[in-house]
């Protein structure tokens, strides 16, 4: 008699491995209900986050030490040249368990996927084409502003934080799903909230484990998580069966010609099936629009908080910044070359991002294989490597690198006068010494979109509106010892004005 015979008999039920799987099926929710119930309790006690000081990560004088905490190593800014590139030390492994991707509702960062892929080549696309975005993108913000900011020249309040979400999530839906969804709230609160869920979810898993495979059926997070995949298909399917019907009308287009037809669409939805079509590949187009919202949204209306509250702390570059836009726009145009030459903003955007970056550590791999580098440090195969931005709050890097200076990059510009878009010192380059979008050849390839659009917005926030914060205090930069955020609580006072220029 088998084992399995032994279990299922009849009178095997009340023996002890029945009873006790019997038992934990039917107490693992409220045990699971608790631990939750205990860690909310506990962190309500003891909020796990801080004020954030840049001058104490400053590392001037003294060496950043290699940390080691069982299978994880932190290392310290000066191995960037040696990681960002490494095969060996996998980033796609390393995404795959930050991100918890194997979990339902989490899979959308699932590598090796099609919509995991497809978002990477969707972000290169595009950002060949901000020339064409320009005029989408200007004319969403001034909706959105008109809208929720109102015409009023009387002073009145707006959560900042909130704002920001929702005016990032109404720009990047109309380049990423198209006008028949940014405009609606449903939609964008669907995407706001599979990004909150989202976050909420991968922090509260990390406390269980092994555990995670179980434990994901019925944490709150995880559940709301997948009720916003299911909530967001009908948006999804019902813009898509629209577009094929479109697309099905001309059936005689060429191969060329649908491909031209693609290069010219403004809409990542059309591109994406598109390219989907001709592969013959099969994808969740929901998926795909929520994984580009979770890495639009999330980052760069964090971004956009943070420097509307550092333009507020120092309103002496309110000024100078409506005068660049201004004489810029006058000379070059609404155009992206007029982006590119507005220096003062794209200093304030990148000094906000080096002084507060949206986390302290970046470039997250695994090693699949031993290594060793340059030094002799030695990575064990498994090991989880991080590493540290330390250089960003390096005075002997970037002078009073604790202060705010929003003609910073404006001045090392000046020094290096033929210094290009790759040196480093523009919003959207990289370096080992600026890694707010990463670095090496796995750096944020959305980061050309995300300029031009925070340009966009800051332009119309600028001439078209007066604004400060309403409660300073409460709007102050707080960190859990790696993620980087203004406080939620912070208000902005707005008040409409007139505009120098029509944009």
């Amino acid at each position: 008699m088998t084992i399995q015979d032994t279990l299922f008999m009849p009178a095997a039920l009340t023996g002890p491995v029945p009873l006790t799987l019997g038992i934990l099926s039917l107490s693992l929710p409220w045990v699971l209900w608790r631990l939750g119930r205990g860690k909310k309790t506990q962190g309500q006690a003891a909020p796990p986050f801080y004020p954030f000081d840049p001058a104490a990560l400053d590392r001037k004088d003294a060496e950043t030490p290699i940390l080691t905490i069982w299978n994880n190593m932190i290392l310290p800014n000066r191995y960037a040249h040696e990681i960002r590139n490494n095969e060996i030390l996998n980033f796609r492994d390393g995404l795959e368990k930050d991100f918890l991707t194997t979990v339902p509702g989490l899979e959308a960062l699932f590598t090796g996927t099609f919509h995991n892929h497809i978002v990477w080549d969707t972000a290169s696309a595009f950002s060949r084409k901000i020339g064409a975005l320009i005029e989408p993108l200007s004319m969403e913000t001034g909706l959105f502003l008109k809208e929720n900011w109102s015409d009023t020249a009387e002073w009145h309040s707006i959560p900042l934080n909130e704002c920001m979400h929702f005016l990032i999530a109404q720009l990047t839906a109309r380049i990423f799903i198209g006008e028949e969804l940014c405009r609606d709230r449903n939609w964008i609160q669907l995407a706001i909230d599979y990004t909150t869920h989202r976050t909420a979810a991968i922090k509260q898993l990390v406390y269980f484990g092994p555990l995670v495979p179980i434990v994901h059926w019925f944490l709150p997070s995880c559940r709301a998580l997948r009720a916003c995949v299911r909530a967001g298909r009908p948006f999804v399917e019902r813009v898509l069966a629209a577009r094929r019907e479109e697309q099905r009308r001309n059936p005689n287009q060429g191969k060329d010609e649908k491909q031209r037809e693609r290069e010219k669409s403004i809409n990542a939805l059309s591109w994406i099936d598109g390219v989907a079509g001709e592969t013959g590949t099969r994808y969740d187009a929901t998926l795909t629009q929520l994984r580009l919202a979770y890495a639009a949204v999330h980052t760069t209306s964090d971004l956009m908080t943070k420097v509307v509250a550092a333009i507020c702390e120092h309103e002496e570059l309110v000024g100078p910044l409506r005068e660049e836009i201004v004489a810029v726009i006058k000379e070059h145009g609404w155009t992206e070359a007029a982006l590119a030459k507005m220096v003062l903003l794209d200093s304030v955007l990148k000094e906000t991002q080096r002084l507060e970056p949206l986390a302290s550590m970046t470039l997250s791999r695994i090693a699949r294989e031993p290594v060793v580098l340059s030094d002799g440090t030695r990575i064990p195969k498994g090991t989880q490597v991080r590493l540290t931005t330390d250089n960003m709050w390096n005075s002997s890097i970037y002078p009073d690198a604790a202060k705010f200076d929003g003609y910073r990059f404006v001045k090392l510009r000046e020094q290096d006068k033929d210094a290009a878009p790759g040196s480093g010192l523009s919003f959207v380059s990289v370096s080992s010494n600026h890694m707010g979008f990463g670095y090496g050849k796995h750096a944020c390839p959305g980061r050309f979109f995300a300029g031009a659009e925070t340009k966009i917005a800051l332009c119309h926030i600028l001439l078209k509106y007066d604004f400060e914060l309403a409660n300073p205090e409460c709007a102050r930069a707080q960190t859990d010892g790696m993620m980087i955020w203004r406080d939620k609580k912070a208000k902005l006072k707005v008040r409409r004005r007139n505009e120098e220029i029509q944009i």
